[in-house]
């Protein structure tokens, strides 16, 4: 039984930002581009929050008969924190009755650390919302050379909003450490981690993935 229930669990990974690679096009003989400097009128842009709810009901549309969507992350292209505007909203459309109906501790959202936007996000006041952060480094110099875009807040402060937006005593923090060789998977490594998460320590979830 165990088994039957998880493969009818699927996880869908929505996109906050599209880029030009994330456009299908299913017209075999287009026509041509009046601006071949903009393959697509919004490549590049945010996503609405229309858009991005969309992607739940295309899959949803996809599935073969049985099988049901139980788990969305945002994650993917582009730092989810960074279109507010449009997360904000879609969150709430993905979780009311009216919208789509997902439970709150179905959604992760996943970040490289951007305080404002953790901040934002706890203020929405889903206590069931699921944060996770993508760390891979927690050594500032090291984590400034594998992860550049994800410098602008330090490992402190991050570190403090992640405390922040824990609103119930049994909220479960991601931490997503992808392993790469010689370079963030030696003892110092999985000491500073251990050290990162050491404050809520019984209440970080560590998540390593081998590249």
């Amino acid at each position: 039984p165990t088994l039957s229930l998880l493969t009818l669990a699927l996880t869908l990974t929505l996109l906050t930002l599209l880029t030009p690679n994330s456009i299908p096009n299913p017209d075999p003989n287009p026509d041509p581009n009046p601006n071949p400097d903009n393959p697509h009128p919004k490549a590049g842009g945010n996503l609405s929050a229309g858009e991005i709810a969309e992607q739940v009901l295309v899959a949803r549309g996809r599935l073969a008969a049985g099988r049901k969507l139980t788990n969305l992350v945002v994650m993917g292209m582009g730092e989810p924190m960074l279109n507010l505007d449009g997360l904000l909203p879609a969150l709430k459309v993905l979780t009311e009755q009216c919208g789509l109906g997902f439970a709150q501790d179905k959604l992760t959202i996943c970040t490289v650390g951007h305080v404002p936007g953790i901040d934002a996000l706890r203020a929405l006041g889903f206590k069931r919302l699921n944060l996770s952060l993508s760390l891979n480094q927690a050594d500032e110099a090291a984590r400034a050379r594998i992860m550049p875009n994800s410098t602008r807040y330090s490992l402190t402060e991050i570190q403090a909003a992640l405390g922040r937006y824990r609103q119930r005593k049994n909220a479960a923090l991601g931490v997503h450490w992808c392993l790469l060789p010689g370079i963030n998977d030696r003892a110092e490594d999985a000491d500073r981690v251990a050290d990162f998460v050491r404050p809520d320590r019984k209440s970080t979830r560590l998540n390593s993935v081998t590249q």
